[in-house]
């Protein structure tokens, strides 16, 4: 193989290991949502917003890590987190009045961690952390999620498929 083939090789593969890109949602493979949109009394439509929802874009820099879930619109839920581990004001994802407070942080792994919480309605706090697999085609997102007054708690996993 000559030098330039290796090195565009090399480019593609690198291209592809990082978070940064579109992902679609693998239903089979994922986690059912029901119980965490029951844990949190998500509102009809948004339950089958998030029910349906199929697509996620992440950005991951020297300076910020943002999430943009697809959901329809203004149901989607953006969010944009400094890695300066600076606490940031967000809607909140249940699309409720009222913010969360969210960071961004890396695992001992190296892994992106999210760290939200809320207050009431069902005010309580998740961590979201995304691991790349699979060659960086495949990415996991595992959630924990606990509701303060109830003291319920439902961890769960949503995997993507590299979309581009």
């Amino acid at each position: 193989m000559d030098r330039s083939m290796g090195q565009t090789l090399w480019a593609q593969a690198d291209a592809h290991a990082g978070l940064t890109g579109k992902w679609r949602k693998d239903k089979e493979q994922s986690d059912p949502m029901e119980e965490a949109c029951d844990l949190v009394e998500l509102p009809w439509l948004l339950k089958k917003a998030v029910l349906v929802h199929n697509t996620l874009e992440l950005e991951d820099t020297p300076e910020f890590f943002r999430t943009t879930l697809k959901a329809g619109g203004v149901l989607d839920v953006v969010e944009r987190y400094p890695w300066s581990g600076e606490v940031v004001l967000h809607k909140r994802r249940d699309k409720r009045s009222g913010q969360h407070r969210g960071r961004v942080e890396r695992t001992s792994d190296g892994h992106p961690c999210i760290l939200v919480e809320w207050d009431d309605p069902h005010g309580g706090v998740c961590s979201d952390m995304f691991v790349l697999g699979d060659g960086g085609y495949t990415l996991t997102q595992l959630s924990d999620m606990t509701i303060r007054d109830s003291g319920r708690r439902f961890q769960y996993k949503t995997v993507f498929q590299r979309a581009s």
